[in-house]
């Protein structure tokens, strides 16, 4: 499922279970961080995957502290983001 916004992301997650979301860090709204952030907050928290091309160390530091379970900078190999998501799924639930 593809959405547009960080609030079009929490409105599908009200209404429909989801076990991953990978959300660009750029996103109108609230951004991608405080989406991760509301993800990671949810009493069943949805592994979030960030990504994005604006990438420095200290975005991904906040990021990975707002609850990501990993983050990649753009571009990145597709190759790796499966990867990422086996390992993100495969994780306890938080």
């Amino acid at each position: 499922m593809t959405v547009t916004s960080a609030e079009q992301a929490l409105r599908v997650l009200r209404r429909e279970p989801c076990d991953l979301v990978i959300a660009d860090l750029r996103l109108p709204g609230l951004g991608g961080v405080n989406l991760i952030r509301r993800l990671a907050r949810r009493k069943r928290a949805v592994p979030a995957i960030a990504i994005t091309a604006h990438g420095t160390p200290a975005l991904v530091r906040q990021v990975m502290g707002a609850g990501a379970v990993q983050c990649f900078l753009k571009p990145f190999r597709v190759e790796l983001l499966v990867e990422g998501v086996r390992q993100a799924l495969a994780r306890e639930p938080g």
